[in-house]
């Protein structure tokens, strides 16, 4: 349970967490060749968005599935709790003030959660149900990608979906997004 709530967070980056930074944006994109891109901020932007309102019209659809094909109260709170927490983090990296970097973090956090619950102490959380939210979470991590290929060069997407995983084990959770709060480190 304390790995679902750790994963449904804001990835920051290790030393930003509580930290007042001068930049703009409370997340910088970490270096990879997504920070130095030239890229159509508005549309990224768009596209962020309207990836979260689909990943979050599928996330409820999905529990909810669940939640009604289940006997089990244990897996029916489960639901509840993964709505409440996946959706927010969704349009929080969705509307950080760099879509650059909001994109990154989706994709992390998209990867993260999909590791979770294939891989991690999430992978029996929904009990026999599990594969209806591993193949939402799948479509998750294959829209960022998409979208990525919309926005950006093909040979950047390729080098950091090549690093997705050594990306997001350095850039550790920092703030937890709790079913009311979203923390970010302050800006100046």
């Amino acid at each position: 349970m304390k790995f679902l709530t750790a994963l449904m967070v804001v990835m920051v980056l290790a030393g930003c967490a509580g930290k007042k930074k001068s930049a703009a944006s409370p997340l910088a994109v970490p270096e990879t060749a997504l920070s130095s891109s030239d890229v159509d901020v508005v549309g990224l932007r768009t596209g962020l968005v309207l990836m979260a309102d689909q990943t979050s019209a599928q996330i409820a659809g999905t529990t909810s599935e669940i939640a009604r094909r289940t006997t089990d109260p244990r897996i029916r709170e489960q639901t509840i709790l993964f709505k409440l927490r996946a959706i927010p983090v969704m349009y929080t990296l969705a509307n950080l003030p760099d879509a650059r970097a909001g994109y990154l973090y989706s994709w992390i956090f998209a990867h993260r959660m999909r590791a979770y619950l294939t891989e991690g102490e999430g992978r029996t959380l929904f009990g026999d149900l599990q594969p209806l939210i591993v193949e939402t979470v799948d479509d998750l991590e294959r829209s960022v990608v998409s979208l990525g290929y919309q926005y950006f060069p093909k040979s950047v997407i390729d080098e950091v979906h090549d690093d997705i995983e050594e990306i997001a084990a350095a850039n550790p959770v920092g703030a937890i997004i709790g079913p009311q709060t979203v923390r970010l480190p302050e800006t100046t």
